[in-house]
């Protein structure tokens, strides 16, 4: 039903208002079945509807900030169904995140960050390549992070983007640079 009436929506009302908040609200959705139909349904939209994305961007970067890890996991689905060869776009709404005060906040934005960059790395392009390199870079800065579960973040951020060529070496190089930081908890992200 949530699908049927999303795509009904998507169709009258174009980019904005209702429909769009229609759409997304399948987004925080207690089943898990129902989140992902959703996250499939908005890549779907955005690929029919290019001018949704923008939108659609913006919502799922708000989403980052909820509280529910669920809702938060399913705006990065959201972040890698849409654009699945990565986005400039969506990876600098990501990191304007990575400076906020609350910790699930940041975690969440290195997560979408990843999501947006990751397809990245094996670019010919440059300046889509420069992407995934500066992701790296953001990853290795949250290594450092006062809170536990960014730096957990961190280090699954580094994993995934040290896969291959300059991103790989970059990431490793992050981690050995922080195996003589000061703080324990560093060290042992690092490691």
């Amino acid at each position: 039903a949530l699908e049927a009436s999303a795509r009904l929506a998507a169709v009258v009302g174009g980019t904005g208002g209702q429909p769009t908040e229609l759409l997304l609200s399948g987004l925080g959705d207690e089943e898990a079945d129902v989140r992902d139909a959703t996250v499939r349904l908005i890549a779907e939209v955005c690929e029919k509807l290019p001018e949704a994305c923008p939108t659609v961007l913006a919502c799922c970067t708000l989403q980052l900030e909820s509280r529910s890890r669920s809702l938060q996991h399913s705006a990065v689905a959201c972040v890698a169904s849409t654009w699945p060869d990565g986005d400039a776009t969506a990876a600098a709404s990501a990191r304007s995140k990575l400076g906020h005060e609350k910790a699930w906040v940041r975690r969440a934005a290195l997560e979408c960050l990843v999501a947006a960059t990751a397809p990245c790395i094996v670019s010919k392009d440059r300046a889509v390549a420069a992407l995934a390199l500066h992701t790296v870079g953001s990853a290795a800065v949250a290594l450092e992070d006062n809170d536990e579960r960014v730096r957990e973040a961190a280090v699954e951020a580094l994993r995934r983007l040290a896969t291959a060529g300059p991103t790989g070496e970059m990431a490793l190089q992050s981690s050995i640079t922080r195996l003589s930081h000061d703080s324990p908890d560093v060290r042992c992200s690092a490691a």
